[in-house]
């Protein structure tokens, strides 16, 4: 099953770029993409970088 993550450079990103590597070993489809200097749930404000993300995963979504 595909997977999509977005990350800034914030206190899970950690952890999300070592998912994404370990469902590329795995063999999973999957995209990460990093929105640097994005904080955690950036998503949520009305910025030009949250239009951009909930864009693309809405995208996604419907593939």
């Amino acid at each position: 099953m595909p997977s999509i993550m977005r990350s800034g450079n914030e206190i899970r990103f950690d952890d999300a770029r070592i998912l994404h590597e370990l469902l590329d070993a795995a063999g999973v489809e999957n995209t990460f993409r990093v929105y640097e200097g994005a904080f955690h749930t950036f998503q949520l404000t009305p910025c030009p970088e949250a239009f951009a993300s909930i864009h693309e995963l809405g995208k996604f979504l419907k593939a």
